[in-house]
């Protein structure tokens, strides 16, 4: 499992944690995080043409 947190912290800025379990090797890590991008990738140009207004 591999997570990120944000944190708002009390001086108002923010942090990030990350945590991974032993299982899961660097390359899991890596192509795991490579696939989620491609993924918010698809999804923002998806709102992005459904705002064309032509």
């Amino acid at each position: 499992m591999l997570a990120f947190v944000k944190l708002d912290e009390p001086d108002g800025s923010v942090g990030w944690s990350v945590r991974v379990t032993e299982g899961m090797n660097d390359e899991e890590n890596l192509g795991l995080l490579a696939g989620y991008v491609e993924h918010l990738k698809q999804v923002a140009a998806a709102s992005w043409d459904d705002s064309d207004p032509t």
